[in-house]
């Protein structure tokens, strides 16, 4: 199957979720099952630690409604979008805005997956770290941003880019727009996204964090490719995750959250440890981690010279955050580590998949990652848990 007959495929699948896997009495039905709902639904106006499956099949719809489609997806039953702009130029990034009825709050920002864009697959496809705090120069114009504080954190540097400018973006993006609304100081804020949508929820979260916002933040994210590395993971976790506020769910059977492909050798080790480069190693396990770093560093070479003419894009756009009448960049210095260690950020709310009974050409390679696929195992394996 072609990536394009995968987007086409997904919308398909993503429409299945009209037909009555989230109908409108999900609220209830759920809350009933947990005995009793979360506090929005009687107006306490403070976001709630742990995990409330209402919150996330709220949450999941709402992912499932920015991808649009004929017809139109249901919405959640309490909510609205209050503002919707067009996607963005170059990594064809989405966002949208949504709000609850009846309520000084609270809002969502809901970050869009990946489409059947060359842009937006090139974003997935710039599989390179970057330091998680430090700052992009761009024909000598610097471009700073925070994602963790640990020192040696690192980030995906597509997921990165798609973040800083759905952030940063003039008028549209989601500082200038929460800006210009004015919403009060502490109205919570959900974030939540799918699939490349969720890795890049997941860095907006800690840079909202890190940049002082004054609004409380709580994520839920649907099959999450891997944002960073471990160290940036821990960050995360110890930010937000230890606390009950950050969540993402992972069918076991789908490849993208796997995804992107990870190598970890003994540099990645936090040090010391007894594979240091003097350590008292024989022979034969001395010349066995040579060889794996110098495969790491050769796979390292190719992913890095393959993505410099994306790299190059990527500047390109930022320069745009500036002056949206800007010209293609020239220079662009981003600052890289060598590695392919990349991990997961969250907490973990596990769905054991299951092999796909539909007929045909829908059980494909995709059929695991469809939000209706996440929605059914939510239903089926959440309920009663307790979480």
């Amino acid at each position: 199957m072609s990536k394009s007959d995968f987007y086409k495929s997904s919308v398909y699948s993503r429409r299945a979720l009209m037909a009555g896997v989230l109908g409108a009495s999900a609220g209830a039905a759920v809350s009933q099952a947990y005995g009793a709902p979360h506090g929005f639904f009687f107006g306490l106006g403070a976001l709630q630690p742990g995990f409330d499956l209402s919150e996330a099949l709220d949450m999941l719809q709402m992912c499932n409604y920015i991808y649009g489609g004929t017809p139109t997806p249901l919405k959640p039953a309490k909510w609205d979008v209050v503002y919707d702009p067009p996607p963005l130029p170059f990594f064809d990034n989405k966002w949208q805005l949504w709000k609850m009825r009846g309520f000084g709050g609270p809002y969502a920002i809901i970050i869009r997956g990946t489409v059947a864009e060359t842009g937006s697959v090139v974003e997935d496809l710039l599989s390179l770290l970057i330091k998680a705090n430090d700052k992009i120069t761009v024909d000598k114009l610097e471009f700073p941003y925070k994602f963790a504080d640990e020192p040696d954190a690192a980030v995906h540097l597509g997921f990165a880019l798609g973040a800083l400018l759905l952030l940063k973006w003039p008028v549209s993006g989601i500082l200038d727009k929460l800006a210009s609304l004015n919403i009060p100081a502490n109205t919570p804020i959900y974030i939540a996204g799918h699939s490349q949508g969720a890795a890049v929820a997941t860095l907006i979260r800690s840079y909202l964090f890190y940049a002082n916002s004054k609004y409380p933040h709580k994520t839920y994210v649907f099959a999450q490719p891997k944002p960073g590395n471990d160290h940036y993971g821990t960050d995360f976790d110890s930010r937000f995750s230890n606390k009950g506020y950050a969540f993402r769910l992972t069918n076991s059977l789908d490849w993208v959250p796997q995804a992107p492909f990870t190598f970890e050798i003994p540099s990645d080790l936090n040090k010391p440890n007894p594979l240091d480069p003097g350590a008292s190693l024989s022979a034969a396990a001395t010349s066995y981690i040579a060889s794996l770093t110098a495969s790491q560093t050769q796979a390292y070479n190719l992913i890095l010279e393959k993505e410099k003419p994306r790299i190059q894009k990527g500047g390109s756009a930022l320069l745009k955050t500036i002056d949206l009448q800007a010209g293609e960049a020239g220079s662009v210095d981003v600052p890289l580590v060598a590695s392919l260690y990349f991990t997961g950020a969250g907490t973990e709310v596990a769905l054991i998949g299951q092999p796909c009974n539909l007929p045909g050409s829908q059980c494909n390679e995709w059929y695991q990652h469809h939000l209706s696929t996440y929605s059914a195992l939510m239903r089926q394996q959440l309920k009663s848990t307790g979480l």
